[in-house]
Formats: C-alpha cells, structure tokens, sequence
C-alpha cells in the first residue's frame, strides 16, 4: 500500500536529530515508492533553514527535486530568529493553514522533535 507522507520538523538542528531523522524516514519511504508532500520546519526547526553548510540542506534540495516534496519554512518563526529574507531554496515561507493542507492530502503524518526550547 502507498502513501503520502507529510512531516513536521520542530527540533533545532544544533542540539537535536529530528532534521537528520526526517531526511531519512523521507529517503526511505520515496525509495520504498511512497509520495512526500510536505515538510514543515517550525518552532526550532527553522533553523535547519538557516545555516546552508548543514548537510541537511542538500538532503532537502535533493528531494524536492527527485521527490518533489514541498519544504516549508513558519513565517512567524523565521521572523522570531530575526530573518527578514526570504530562506533558501527550496523552502519558501508559510504557515500553518499550509501545513494543515499538507495534514489533508497526506496518509500519513510524522512529527520530529518537541517544542521544548
């Protein structure tokens, strides 16, 4: 059975494994046929982000090309770490109501991290 898969990464990349962990639920899955849709960096997790030396940063530009996974950045929270540009590619700024959409066409749903500060 396929899926559609969508997730949430809430951990800060300097003290948590969530982004390093989404990459690869996320590879596995599309290697295993499945759909992405969405990734949703929010509280803390924006920071993957922001610093294009992480090696997540390549990870997510390789599957929003190959897998066409949509990497989308909380505007409230980008703003909240003081960036007044718009991220890099392949994210673009958005907000919830985009990841609630996400949550609607997805089978499945994960979440990364905690909102622990």
């Amino acid at each position: 059975l396929l899926m559609r898969l969508s997730v949430m990464v809430l951990g800060n990349p300097a003290r948590s494994s969530a982004a390093r962990v989404a990459v690869r639920v996320l590879d596995l899955a599309r290697a295993h046929g499945h759909a992405l849709d969405t990734l949703f960096l929010y509280h803390n997790g924006t920071y993957a982000a922001l610093n294009p030396r992480l090696p997540a940063l390549s990870d997510w530009q390789r599957l929003a090309s190959d897998g066409r996974l949509q990497c989308v950045v909380c505007r409230t929270a980008w703003q909240h770490c003081g960036n007044a540009s718009a991220p890099p590619a392949p994210f673009r700024l958005g907000g919830l109501a985009d990841w609630i959409a996400a949550v609607e066409r997805s089978d499945r749903v994960l979440r990364f991290g905690t909102l622990d500060a």
